[in-house]
């Protein structure tokens, strides 16, 4: 489904599929939602972030929205957790639609984490942000000189938008042409 929606995209028909999409997944991910259940089947915790990443990237308004709220609670509950399982989709479906405010929580929790996993999720997530100033703004972060990035960090970062969508390689290739 990925694949068909980088096809598509920019196209004609891509409204069409992404309606098919939302029909398609919209009852499953009414019934998963973006909570883990304790002691659900392992299938279903895995289905979920499948369906969410199906619904948000189909343009489900409940799920670009769920997403936000928990990136929201994130920003704002200390000690509010997001489910690791989860973290990968929450983060770039919440970055789909986030101000500022949220793009940068983000990219400064990376930038202050030392676990080298967490950053590689981070990264990637911030790849998805559709606003093309925030996205200029984290390439530059890939040229600045310092240690902030690391040297493999970098090449993810010029990766990252890339890899969502056709609003992130256009970012990318006229930051590269500048």
């Amino acid at each position: 489904m990925t694949l068909l929606n980088r096809w598509l995209s920019g196209t004609t028909t891509y409204a069409n599929y992404q309606s098919f999409v939302r029909k398609i997944v919209e009852p499953l991910y009414k019934r998963l939602g973006v909570e883990v259940v304790a002691n659900e089947p392992k299938l279903e915790r895995y289905g979920r972030s499948i369906a969410i990443n199906l619904a948000c990237q189909a343009g489900l308004e409940s799920c670009l929205t769920d997403s936000a709220e928990k990136l929201h609670q994130l920003m704002t509950v200390k000690d509010f957790k997001i489910s690791p399982d989860l973290q990968s989709a929450i983060y770039c479906n919440a970055l789909r639609t986030a101000d500022s405010d949220a793009f940068f929580f983000l990219q400064n929790k990376m930038l202050n984490s030392e676990d080298q996993a967490e950053r590689t999720l981070i990264i990637a997530a911030l790849g998805c942000s559709k606003d093309e100033t925030l996205l200029k703004s984290f390439l530059n972060l890939a040229i600045i000189p310092g240690d902030a990035l690391r040297l493999q960090e970098k090449f993810r970062v010029f990766a990252a938008p890339a890899n969502n969508g056709e609003l992130g390689l256009r970012v990318l290739m006229n930051f590269v042409e500048n």
